[in-house]
């Protein structure tokens, strides 16, 4: 039977591909302890065998379309009910089905009413006739289609047979309704009435039919039903005439049709007593007692079936659907889609071999010599970027207070003090500063002091931040191409900034106007803005003005005894003069924690250095601590890859062997 047929490929294909994902879900590599290498892919690998789970579910549950068309009266329902065994569609010697009956297998038997607005009704089979009988039908507008399911074995592979509305009838939308259905069919039955296989109209019918399906002929059976009412002439008159009209749609088409094209002669009437007796359904008495069928004893019953011409009929109908274009559609979309899967995953296990075993890292060995190599680059590194430091570190001996250099500054900025003061107390009279004890005096001291000393100690600290921004872009430029070179060494991108972590402490360099920031793990800052330039003063400066302050409070005594206001103001002169002078070693004190303070970012950037190389030096020890235990983990990860490869090879070349010999010799 067909059904066995399709039930048994059904069965073969879908143990073949579960068996294919039991492999697949079995691989080694996707099942890794260490889940740090296979998380990833196997979670990737069980959302898409679940979806692959999916469709074999899909493909059992396919269904393969049997197409009933002809004219009305030709014996479409009878034959339908012969194939199913008992008398379901209705069946009259009138036009009688307009609407599509759908067929399928259900465990429960239920026939359902559905209609155009969407709307389901639960109907009986006793209902069915006035549902789809043409005539005078209080359904047949708003009626789309009848579902009948039914718990019958030849529908349990999944075949269902639909009913078409009689063709030729004055309907149009009936034979707009069985043409459209004739594209999504694994088999087309086109019934014609033995006697009435000739004329236009049927002519009409077999070339509209062969047109729509040119591309698919094989899946097209002629059948010439009520054989059992003809003479052998009549019978043979009726299949000359449908061969000529073959052979006449053929010089019309222009496709060759005669060696593709089966015809069958049934009696469906004597197949449907049969089957309804060998099932109990019906007794003899009843066989008997049929004028149609002329039979008298339990012997002629038998060669009811054999008359019947259904053998025949269902060889050639079972050929129809496993070579038709749509099963062949089905099962192949299957085919591809297991190989396409198994390709994705050999292409991914390929990449798996190769990238991340033999050609991103190459090997051990070579790893362990490019850390080498590496090193030797950050040593390099390290020497060029102390020397820029040491260049800078010169540099901060300028600002030491024996240097020749800061001793004329100094004096100067003491010079611009008197000079200042010295306008002020010609300005001011002596009355007026002895006056206030020398109030006036000491305030102007101090502004003019601020004033002049901030200056200066800011103009040093500029020069001597632009050379420590210049110090450190060129360590940064240095590391820049140091970066380069290591990345054509380990070919392999690395991140444009250099982020360690050592002992809790952390460094990141960064090109934001060469800013070197280090910090503790716990985030309390050791240093930070290197050669940020601050508007506050350096500590130091409150000593200068202090000092020169003092020293103008310190003439009161012997002022007040002098004699004369301009002798008083030239003495006051003088003595200042001496007084700042005197003091013109206090700049030296800001001087000195200026320096202190440069050499501190010194000691920090030689720092940054020893821990950027100390680093590199850590990674090849913690690399060449585990090198052995890697080489060997390594190793065995290789060996499960090159299993699982294996495996899923053999999967493949099982699935193309398999697969369509399933499908061949079924």
């Amino acid at each position: 039977m067909i059904s066995d047929t399709l039930q048994e490929e059904k069965e073969q294909i879908s143990e073949l591909l579960a068996d294919m994902v039991r492999t697949i879900e079995s691989l080694g590599y996707l099942n890794t302890t260490d889940y740090s290498v296979s998380k990833e892919l196997k979670e990737r690998w069980d959302l898409r065998l679940e979806k692959f789970l999916s469709d074999i579910e899909h493909y059992k549950e396919n269904e393969y379309p049997i197409v009933v068309l002809g004219r009305w009266n030709s014996g479409k329902s009878t034959l339908i009910n012969a194939v199913l065994g008992d008398e379901i569609l209705p069946s009259a010697n009138r036009e009688m089905t307009s609407i599509l009956t759908k067929v399928t297998y259900s465990d429960v038997p239920r026939v359902r009413a559905q209609f155009y607005n969407g709307v389901s009704q639960e109907i009986s089979l006793t209902e069915i006739e006035k549902h789809i009988d043409c005539r005078g039908s209080e359904y047949s507008k708003e009626l789309k289609q009848i579902e009948i399911g039914l718990d019958n074995h030849i529908l349990e592979s999944g075949i269902c047979i639909l009913d078409t509305p009689g063709l030729g009838s004055a309907n149009e939308l009936n034979n707009a309704i069985a043409f459209d259905i004739i594209p999504k069919a694994d088999s087309i039955l086109l019934i014609f009435s033995g006697s009435d296989v000739g004329g236009k109209e049927n002519f009409e019918l077999l070339e509209r039919v062969l047109r729509i399906n040119y591309n698919n002929l094989q899946n097209i059976i002629l059948i010439i039903t009520k054989c059992d009412t003809l003479s052998e002439k009549d019978l043979s008159e009726a299949v000359d005439s449908l061969k000529e009209q073959i052979r006449t749609a053929q010089q019309k088409i222009g496709v060759i049709l005669e060696d593709n094209i089966q015809i069958c002669i049934i009696s469906s009437y004597m197949e449907l007593r049969y089957k309804q007796f060998i099932e109990d359904r019906i007794g003899e008495e009843q066989l008997f007692n049929d004028e149609k069928l002329r039979i008298s004893n339990a012997e002629d019953i038998r060669t009811l079936h054999l008359e019947s011409g259904f053998d025949g009929f269902y060889k050639v109908l079972n050929k129809s659907i496993l070579n038709s274009g749509n099963k062949k559609n089905t099962t192949n979309k299957l085919f591809l889609m297991s190989h396409k899967l198994l390709g994705q995953l050999m292409k991914e296990y390929e990449s798996i071999y190769r990238n991340l075993f033999l050609t991103k890292r190459k090997s051990l060995n070579e790893m362990k010599d490019l850390l080498q190599r590496k090193i030797h680059i950050e040593k390099k590194v390290c020497n060029d970027a102390r020397e820029e430091v040491k260049r800078f570190n010169q540099l901060i001996a300028k600002l030491n207070y024996r240097n020749e250099y800061n001793n004329q500054k100094a004096r100067e900025v003491i010079s611009n003090i008197y000079r200042e003061l010295c306008v002020f107390i010609d300005n001011t009279s002596y009355s007026a500063i002895s006056k206030n004890d020398f109030a006036l005096l000491n305030n102007e001291t101090i502004e003019v002091s601020i004033k002049l000393v901030t200056d200066w100690m800011k103009e040093i600290k500029k020069e001597f931040d632009v050379e420590l921004k210049n110090t450190v872009t060129k360590i940064e430029e240095i590391i820049e191409e140091s970066n380069k070179e290591i990345d054509k060494l380990f070919e392999n991108d690395i991140d444009e900034k250099v982020r360690l972590n050592i002992n809790g402490i952390q460094i990141k360099s960064e090109s934001i106007f060469a800013n070197i920031i280090i910090s503790a793990a716990s985030g309390a800052p050791i240093g930070a803005g290197l050669f940020a330039v601050g508007n506050a003063l350096m500590p130091g400066i409150g000593g200068i003005v202090g000092g020169i302050a003092g020293g103008v409070l310190g003439l009161v005594a012997s002022m007040i005894t002098l004699s004369g206001t301009q002798r008083k103001q030239q003495t006051l002169k003088d003595r200042l003069k001496d007084n700042l002078f005197e003091k013109m070693d206090a700049p030296q004190w800001a001087l000195n924690d200026l320096g202190l303070k440069y050499k501190e970012m010194v000691k920090m950037l030689n720092q940054y250095l020893d821990l950027l190389l100390e680093q590199t030096i850590k990674e090849k020890e913690i690399f060449t601590e585990s090198y052995e235990e890697t080489k060997k983990q390594y190793g065995q990860y290789i060996e499960i890859v090159k299993t699982d490869r294996n495996a899923i090879a053999n999967m493949m070349i099982r699935i193309s062997r398999e697969f369509p010999n399933i499908t061949e010799n079924l």
